[in-house]
């Protein structure tokens, strides 16, 4: 049986750098909301996240992207963790990700951002935190992969 872990968090708060860490130690199947989204509609991609994590295989399945906590894709069961880290740590790894490139302008950035920073409020309400099953951040931005690890380690 499929087992799965959700992780979600405003963005810039180290979800996908987590999920990565998780991924590899875990040796899970890992999956970005972002890859099947739109910076300019947030949420459009859960709907095909849903159906490619429900058809997946492996034992571990790890999603992650802001929205993950979403209804839609609570029949998956997912054990859920919230990263939380300071806003001036957010931003600024936003700042150093989101970057001007051939396919997005600075300004493209600022307009991106700004749709999210309308979204997130709306998306991150206290029953949404609530679902979390572990919440994760420190002051310093860092996280302890292995505790997270050892929920899914064999017999957990």
């Amino acid at each position: 049986m499929t087992r799965y872990i959700a992780i979600d968090g405003k963005g810039g708060s180290g979800k996908t750098y987590l999920a990565r860490l998780l991924a590899e130690k875990l040796q899970a199947r890992l999956f970005h909301l972002d890859d099947y989204g739109d910076d300019y509609r947030p949420f459009i991609g859960i709907p095909t996240l849903r159906q490619l994590a429900g058809e997946a295989t492996e034992d571990i399945v790890i999603y992650e992207g802001v929205g993950v906590f979403d209804d839609r894709l609570d029949d998956l069961r997912p054990f859920r963790v919230f990263v939380q880290v300071p806003e001036d740590i957010r931003h600024q790894r936003a700042k150093g990700r989101d970057v001007p490139r051939d396919d997005r302008t600075a300004d493209d950035w600022k307009d991106i951002w700004e749709i999210w920073d309308k979204a997130e409020p709306e998306y991150f309400t206290d029953a949404i935190i609530q679902k979390a099953d572990m919440i994760v951040g420190a002051e310093d931005g860092n996280f302890d992969v292995d505790v997270i690890a050892a929920r899914f380690e064999p017999g957990n």
